[in-house]
C-alpha cells in the first residue's frame, strides 16, 4: 500500500475537506444545474427503458452504468 509523502499532512485530509464539500455543492447548486449534469444519463436510461418496453431493442438484457462523484451527486 503507498503512503501519501509526509509535506502532503498539512494539507490533505483536513484543509482540503471544504473546498471539496463546496465543489459537491456547487455541482448541485440549482435545478438548472442538476438537469445539466444528470441529463444525459437521465436521457439514456429513459431511452434504454423505452426501448426494452416495446421490445425494439432484444440486443441487450443488461446495462450497467458507472459514474464519478462529479456524475452522481446531482441524482
Amino acid at each position: 500500500r503507498l503512503k501519501l509523502p509526509e509535506w502532503t499532512k498539512n494539507v490533505f485530509p483536513h484543509k482540503m475537506r471544504d473546498p471539496f464539500m463546496l465543489s459537491l455543492a456547487l455541482l448541485s447548486y440549482n435545478e438548472t444545474i442538476q438537469k445539466f449534469h444528470t441529463g444525459p444519463i437521465l436521457g439514456e436510461i429513459k431511452q434504454q427503458l423505452l426501448e426494452n418496453v416495446n421490445n425494439t431493442n432484444v440486443d441487450r438484457s443488461l446495462y450497467i452504468y458507472s459514474g464519478h462523484d462529479v456524475n452522481v451527486v446531482s441524482l
